[in-house]
């Protein structure tokens, strides 16, 4: 008798546990050139279109927002803001409860920045204050992000096939920027990027370029015969880019071919403290046909095959 009861309770002990449930759920739109966009709730009114911006520490808001609010000053100190091609000291105002599917960041704190141009222009950015405390499964074919509780993590055969990356938050130069970055090799160059979903296109510094001794490795861009384009930040200002193809890039087991990659001497880079070394950002469209999941207690960002 004594036998059997620890057979059973060594069986008992052994057997999986149950699938965790999501504990939200909230679909995502591609919008404003390819960003991920969902509908946010401020102080209960709403929704509004937000950008999910892991690029950004933290969520704010634009002020197109101030006709539906009115918020105060929180007394904390101004917030740098830093884009591509401009940047800005901003009062920190008291936002307030921020909501996406039934999860909130009560009483939050963000900068205020001026609006997009146009009727349907985005309303703010979901940041990592926000999305940090979380993990979040995006299912590319219906368009839908689930959230789990760190505590109770999604079944592993969701993702247990998918290449693993280490995801590594840092800080940056004098601005005591916590920022999430991870390595990626860029026709054998390694170099670092920010995960940065807030960016439409992977973007990297002609540092990358230094690195690069053999200049037959990368071509200019088949899909963009001028040697220079431009495109605008978050502030609406232009910076100069150069299209560049690299033949194999590649971040964990995961490997993209021939992949556009705008080269700039983004300001960005000088404020981060990254100019002279081969350094980027990992935009959103390297993972718009895919099903990913983003661990960010974990530390891990988990990257499915392409969907079609």
């Amino acid at each position: 008798m004594r036998l059997a009861l620890l057979i059973a309770v060594i069986a008992v002990s052994i057997a999986p546990a149950r699938s965790a449930a999501p504990i939200a759920s909230a679909p995502y739109q591609i919008g404003y050139g390819g960003l991920y966009v969902v509908d946010v709730r401020l102080n209960g009114q709403g929704p509004y279109p937000f950008i999910l911006d892991t690029g950004s520490t933290t969520s704010l808001i634009f002020d197109s927002l101030l006709e539906d609010m009115t918020p105060q000053l929180s007394g904390a100190p101004p917030q740098s803001v830093i884009g591509l091609a401009d940047r800005g000291l901003f009062d920190a105002f008291t936002l307030g409860d921020i909501e996406l599917a039934g999860l909130t960041l009560e009483d939050a704190e963000g900068p205020i920045l001026p609006s997009w141009p146009g009727p349907n222009a985005p309303r703010g950015l979901l940041g990592l204050n926000f999305l940090n405390r979380y993990i979040l499964v995006f299912d590319h074919k219906t368009r839908r992000i689930d959230f789990y509780d760190p505590s109770a993590p999604p079944d592993p055969d969701l993702y247990d096939r998918w290449s693993r990356v280490r995801l590594d938050p840092g800080n940056f130069g004098d601005k005591n920027t916590t920022l999430v970055t991870l390595r990626g090799d860029l026709n054998g160059v390694s170099t670092r990027l920010i995960f940065d979903l807030g960016a439409e296109r992977p973007i990297a510094n002609f540092a990358v370029l230094e690195e690069i001794i053999d200049g037959a490795a990368f071509s200019r861009s088949r899909t963009d015969r001028r040697q220079y384009a431009a495109v605008v930040d978050i502030f609406r200002s232009e910076a100069r880019v150069h299209a560049v193809r690299f033949s194999n890039f590649s971040v964990g087991k995961t490997r993209w071919s021939d992949e556009i990659f705008l080269i700039t001497e983004a300001l960005i880079f000088e404020e981060l403290d990254v100019a002279d070394k081969p350094f980027g950002l990992f935009g959103a469209s390297l993972l718009r046909n895919r099903n990913f999941m983003i661990d960010f207690p974990g530390e891990t960002l988990w990257i499915g095959p392409v969907r079609k």
